[in-house]
């Protein structure tokens, strides 16, 4: 007897999601790293407002030209500070939707999987009792031929 091989019927569906999850997964690893580059540059940009203050207050010159261009200087830094701290906000904002889209699309899989195991125990279930069934009937007649000749 030969047993009919297992396909899910929704198998097209299935690799759909996991190519959506695979998608969702480069999109979260490239968020994960734009933000931890933007985090460098934003530490960078700290350091050298941090460096400005200091070397504006060690140099000692308190000319009036000395001190715009100082102030001008910081205020620049100050700025460049401002933006690096919001683009970060932004890929962070960036990194928590990727997370969720991952996770959404991680779902989306998993349920589908769950459905795949379960019609693989229906099928597997129902190809034991075929074959019970053919067990069975190749059991009786069997017996009814046996029979038929001791009589």
């Amino acid at each position: 007897m030969s047993e009919k091989t297992f396909r899910f019927s929704l198998e097209d569906v299935l690799e759909v999601r996991k190519q959506a999850t695979q998608r969702a997964m480069q999109s979260l690893a490239q968020a994960m790293h734009q933000r931890q580059m933007q985090e460098e540059r934003v530490r960078r940009a700290e350091e050298y407002l941090e460096q400005l203050t200091a070397s504006g207050k060690i140099t000692g010159s308190s000319g009036p030209e000395h001190l715009r261009r100082s102030a001008a200087f910081r205020q620049n830094a100050n700025r460049q500070l401002t933006r690096a701290r919001q683009t970060l906000q932004h890929l962070k904002t960036k990194e928590d939707e990727a997370r969720r889209t991952l996770t959404e699309a991680r779902h989306a899989e998993e349920a589908l999987l769950t459905l795949r195991d379960e019609e693989k125990s229906a099928h597997e279930q129902a190809a034991k009792e075929a074959e019970q069934a053919f067990l069975d009937e190749q059991a009786v007649t069997r017996h009814m031929h046996d029979h038929s000749l001791l009589s």
